[in-house]
């Protein structure tokens, strides 16, 4: 489960388990109590706690609905020790994955703001050159027309 899941499988545990438990423990004790166990819940039988067989009745029947759920969450809990490393491993190669993604996109981002700053130089070193030449052509052209003034002086 991924980390913004797990208050919500949280929740939904919590919820399925108290809803069962209310709706469910109460019946299941009461019928099994009468039904399995042999609990009496007669007008004759009013002293029903001081009965014995009642009382071991409605035991039993305690214990049965407590001790099967639990049970059934130990077989479930002890499933963990099979899947819990295999999760594990999964988790720690899904961080490995992530943290080796991470760095060949810092390694590209790299290599991208070398060649940017690579086509940037050479644009100056373009712009210089061409600046160069003007100057160069405009300082002849100067040193021209003043010695033509000169040799027509």
């Amino acid at each position: 489960v991924r980390p913004e899941g797990r208050s919500t499988i949280l929740a939904w545990e919590s919820a399925l388990e108290s809803t069962f438990a209310a709706i469910l423990g109460n019946a299941m004790v009461g019928f099994l109590a009468q039904n399995v166990f042999g609990y009496k819940l007669d007008e004759d039988h009013k002293e029903a706690v001081s009965d014995p067989e009642s009382r071991r009745a409605l035991g039993k029947a305690l214990t049965l609905t407590c001790f099967t759920p639990w049970m059934i969450c130990w077989c479930a809990y002890s499933l963990l020790h099979w899947s819990y490393p295999k999760d594990l491993k999964r988790v720690r190669d899904e961080k490995m994955k992530d943290k080796k993604e991470a760095r060949m996109k810092k390694q590209q981002e790299r290599e991208e703001a070398k060649r940017a700053a690579r086509e940037a130089s050479k644009a100056q070193d373009g712009a210089a050159e061409a600046l160069e030449q003007t100057v160069d052509a405009s300082v002849d052209k100067s040193i021209e027309q003043t010695a033509g003034t000169v040799i027509s002086v």
